[in-house]
């Protein structure tokens, strides 16, 4: 991938950040708005070969002038050591395109392209290549019915709200409390700190 990363050595020197980001999965080509799988790699963690490389990549030369590739939503902390399930976006048009050559590639977590179309575009040769996708449930080991105690749709949906997610019930917030729909909180305590309660 030495085109992409016009013999850049940082992409090829082993992991220190911040001066080099060492051999990755992947390569960005931003002006094609692809993300390659590099030759021979059948493994892919969204997060860590992705997500984590991309930002690293942006960083690298004049790479922030691209369009934004991918954005995330999840993993917030929940009650018992849980997380929410992480979810990731290809945004404004931003695909994959696996490597030349018949193989299995397994994608591990949850991708969607923001425009809804596919995720993955053609190779440019004609080869067999299956795509398993590994993906998270939306909450991950979510202990039953204990977060608020009402259920995990309604759990996960008021989560949505109060992250000012919903377009349709956008969260209005005050010195005293933020609404989103029909879920609205207080806030007491002085102005340096504030604790926030469901009401």
């Amino acid at each position: 991938m030495l085109i992409f990363n016009y013999a850049e050595w940082t992409f090829w020197e082993s992991f220190n950040p911040p001066n080099t980001v060492g051999p990755q999965k992947v390569t960005f080509d931003g002006p094609n708005k692809l993300i390659l799988i590099n030759f021979g790699e059948t493994n892919i963690d969204l997060r860590i070969d992705v997500y984590s490389n991309w930002k690293e990549w942006v960083l690298q030369r004049d790479n922030s002038k691209f369009q934004k590739a991918l954005s995330v939503v999840g993993g917030d902390p929940l009650p018992g050591a849980k997380a929410l399930g992480t979810t990731f976006f290809l945004e404004n048009g931003w695909k994959f395109r696996t490597w030349e050559g018949e193989h299995i590639l397994t994608m591990t977590g949850n991708i969607f392209s923001r425009d809804g179309t596919d995720p993955f575009v053609p190779t440019l040769g004609n080869f067999r290549i299956t795509v398993n996708l590994n993906t998270s449930d939306l909450v991950e080991t979510l202990e039953t019915g204990s977060l608020l105690g009402i259920n995990s749709v309604t759990q996960v949906d008021e989560l949505w709200k109060l992250e000012g997610l919903d377009k349709v019930n956008p969260m209005t917030v005050t010195q005293t409390s933020r609404t989103a729909g029909p879920i609205s909180q207080t806030f007491t305590g002085d102005v340096t700190t504030q604790t926030v309660q469901r009401t």
